[in-house]
Parts: structure tokens; C-alpha cells; sequence
């Protein structure tokens, strides 16, 4: 049976494009709201893992007692370990795990051991580099010593204790 010409043009078709821009429009509130979505976890992330590596670069970076007792200080607060439970909920799995490993460091550490403290180093470098894959830069091929060039002055000098 033929279809009605006079059918088609004026049901049919105006019928199948209403269907179109229905289901175009849903894909593209779909994707804007993932979009959004990304876009607010990434901005999430990116405030924890300044929190979170803050009192790091005071520790790095002063070579003043005072400046790393505060920083240390700042560590050891409830504010940071709430911070810290933060990464859990907000950060990648290499970013949570990278934490995990250098925060098992310091549990088990001795406060005297310098070899122990270059580890730490090298697993702080760790965690930011999983954290700057973690922000968008998935194929960064620096290296521990690259991630710390800029806060550790004679770093080439413990390179090889902190690559471990």
C-alpha cells in the first residue's frame, strides 16, 4: 500500500523531526550536565591537592626551624586530617593510593633517619605527580626530581636517595 503523500508531508515529517530535536536536545542537556559535573570535580580536586600539599612546600621550601615547625603544626591538625579524608573521596585511585603509600611512610619512619626522610621526598614527589596526571596531564613524562627542582635546593646532591 502506497504511503499519502499529503500524509507524509504534513504528519510524517514534521512528526520525525520533532522526535530529532527531542532526542538532540536531551543528548545535549545530557552532556552539558556532564559536563558541568567534570568540570565541578575538577575544581574539587584541585583545591584538596593545594590544601593537601601546602604544608609540604613550607616543610621543602624554609630552611627556617620556626617555618617547618608551623608546617608540621599544620599537619598534625584536624583541619588537614580532614583534608586528607577528602583525597579519599575526590581523588583518582593513583592519587589515593600514591597518598596512602607516603602517609605509611611517615607512620613507620624514624624521626632521625635521613635516609628515611629522602624516601619520604621521593614518595611526596610521587603523590604530586599522580596528582598533576590526576588535573589533565595524563601523559607527563617528568620524573620525581622533576616535580621537586623548584622547591629543593641541592636536590642533585640526594638525587639518587630520593629516586630510591
Amino acid at each position: 500500500m502506497p504511503i499519502d503523500p499529503t500524509l507524509l508531508q504534513y504528519v510524517y515529517a514534521p512528526a520525525l523531526l520533532g522526535i530529532g530535536g527531542f532526542v538532540a536536545w536531551l543528548i545535549k542537556t545530557k552532556t552539558e550536565e556532564l559536563r558541568s559535573a567534570q568540570t565541578k570535580l575538577h575544581e574539587d580536586r584541585l583545591k584538596i591537592y593545594e590544601d593537601i600539599i601546602e604544608p609540604y612546600i613550607g616543610i621543602l621550601g624554609s630552611s627556617n626551624p620556626h617555618g617547618q615547625a608551623k608546617a608540621l603544626k599544620t599537619i598534625t591538625s584536624e583541619a588537614y586530617r580532614k583534608t586528607t579524608v577528602r583525597i579519599a573521596l575526590f581523588g583518582s585511585d593513583k592519587v589515593v593510593k600514591a597518598w596512602n603509600k607516603l602517609m605509611q611512610h611517615h607512620y613507620t619512619a624514624k624521626e632521625d633517619d635521613t635516609d628515611s626522610g629522602f624516601i619520604g621526598i621521593g614518595l611526596f614527589a610521587e603523590f604530586l605527580l599522580e596528582m598533576r596526571k590526576d588535573l589533565g596531564n595524563k601523559n607527563s613524562s617528568l620524573g620525581r626530581l622533576d616535580m621537586l627542582r623548584g622547591v629543593i635546593k641541592d636536590i642533585e646532591e640526594h638525587k639518587d636517595r630520593i629516586n630510591g
